[in-house]
């Protein structure tokens, strides 16, 4: 890039520095020790960001999280702004509804338990939620849960079932889960999923410490009670009993129970979930995110550019 414009603004995005931690090694103890190959893929990785790095004028990071995974000598180069969700266009809608199939129509106001992730893996904390489910189904009969994602292999590790993570958890569970509650609907457009998202009363998103999904801030967005885990990167946007539910990553009975409390208790929620939209709109707005995108190349455009030449004062006459 700095052959082909030599006089361009350049802007590095890294995202994360990675380490076997960063896919669960360490903290998931399903997991055991890392393979030596994906130690290697992350040194590799890590050699190319360290070289985009040298060669840039900035580096940005959308999260103090990510920032911190990088050396700490190299954390003061790193601009933290995040890509911004267009909160005027993601917003709640009261009287969203969506059909799910010929039988099944959800509003705004049902009991729906909503979970999003590009590919349905441990990673993000789906087989977490899936052993959380046959007490919340057993416990409230007219909860509906929605997961949208492929079952393909995802950031972290795979599965050896033919049907991916999904298939595995539900070949484990077996009748534990109620098939016509529990809807895997794949991947969605994004208007529907945003539809989705409009109608969730409560919204679960677990993670590995790893990077943010946008998905977390499109649902607060939208309005919907965030049940996270409470763990990096997610306390950095979620406080608990403030805009949101956190409960520990690595216990589906403590998901359950809080699953089961905003579902019997939607309106003294409510104050939480507004506070998430809140959150949005003075954190994460893609207006403010974009300016101090554009601040900074105007930053750095002053900083590249080219500087009059100074010419030595003329001598004092005699005397």
């Amino acid at each position: 890039l700095r052959d082909a414009w030599p006089e361009a603004v350049l802007i590095c995005y890294p995202e994360l520095f990675a380490g076997p931690e960063l896919l669960g090694y360490g903290f998931d103890p399903e997991l055991g020790p890392p393979p030596e190959s994906t130690r290697q893929l992350l040194r590799r990785q890590n050699l190319m960001a360290l070289a985009a790095i040298a060669d840039s004028d900035a580096v940005v990071v959308p999260t103090l999280f990510q920032r911190d995974t990088f050396p700490a000598h190299l954390r003061s180069r790193l601009h933290v702004i995040h890509e911004g969700i267009d909160w005027e266009r993601v917003k709640p809608h009261p009287r969203r509804h969506l059909q799910i199939n010929p039988s099944l129509l959800l509003r705004h106001g049902d009991p729906v338990i909503t979970f999003v992730n590009r590919q349905l893996e441990p990673l993000r904390g789906f087989r977490v939620l899936m052993r959380a489910l046959p007490t919340v189904l057993r416990r409230n009969p007219a909860a509906q849960v929605v997961l949208v994602g492929g079952s393909g292999t995802g950031y972290g590790a795979g599965s050896s079932h033919p049907e991916g993570h999904p298939g595995e958890q539900l070949a484990l569970l077996g009748e534990d889960i109620d098939r016509s509650r529990v809807h895997f609907v794949g991947q969605l457009p994004y208007e529907l999923l945003i539809g989705l998202l409009q109608v969730s009363a409560a919204h679960v998103y677990f993670t590995y410490p790893y990077a943010l999904s946008w998905s977390l801030l499109e649902a607060m967005a939208c309005g919907a009670l965030i049940v996270g885990s409470r763990n990096s990167p997610v306390t950095e946007v979620i406080q608990d009993g403030r805009n949101g539910r956190l409960v520990p990553f690595h216990s589906p009975d403590e998901l359950a129970a809080c699953l089961l409390e905003v579902l019997h208790e939607p309106e003294r929620f409510a104050p939480l979930a507004a506070a998430g939209r809140r959150t949005i709109e003075t954190r994460y707005g893609l207006r403010d995110c974009g300016d101090q995108y554009l601040q900074l190349i105007a930053s750095l455009r002053l900083l590249r550019a080219p500087q009059p030449p100074r010419h030595p004062e003329p001598p004092a006459p005699p005397g």
